[in-house]
């Protein structure tokens, strides 16, 4: 998984920024075009403007395969989200109003960096005698 701090300003390094989705009723997640069906009118649809460096991902890729009418209900909505990972240096703020703005997205949001120890390299500790 790839995080971002809570502002999206500042970047771990080697952690890449990303955008978490969930796709709309109706709509499905095609990764090997990299964009979206409409289930009804078949069209397809991809998000323009992204970086060409982004990468569209499932969150629980296991499931991309699957027949809806094989899933259960948890799988079904397990199924809906996605994810957009981006250069380090992009400007998310940016991308997610773009995301956004795509019928095939029901709602998005800047993924937020965790507390992680350690981020700026090991500490040395002093032995305590």
């Amino acid at each position: 998984m790839v995080y971002r701090n809570k502002r999206g300003k500042k970047a771990i390094r080697g952690v890449a920024p990303s955008i978490a989705a969930s796709i709309a009723p109706g709509w499905r997640y095609v990764p090997d075009r990299g964009g979206f069906l409409h289930l009804k009118s078949k069209k397809f649809f991809s998000i323009g403007g992204l970086p060409p460096s982004t990468r569209t991902q499932a969150r629980y890729p296991d499931l991309i395969g699957m027949e809806p009418g094989s899933m259960t209900d948890d799988e079904k909505e397990m199924s809906r989200y996605i994810q957009f990972v981006f250069h380090p240096r992009a400007k998310l703020e940016e991308h997610l109003k773009r995301i956004e703005g795509c019928a095939a997205i029901a709602n998005a949001y800047i993924v937020p960096t965790p507390d992680l120890p350690f981020v700026t390299g090991p500490e040395r500790y002093k032995e305590r005698g």
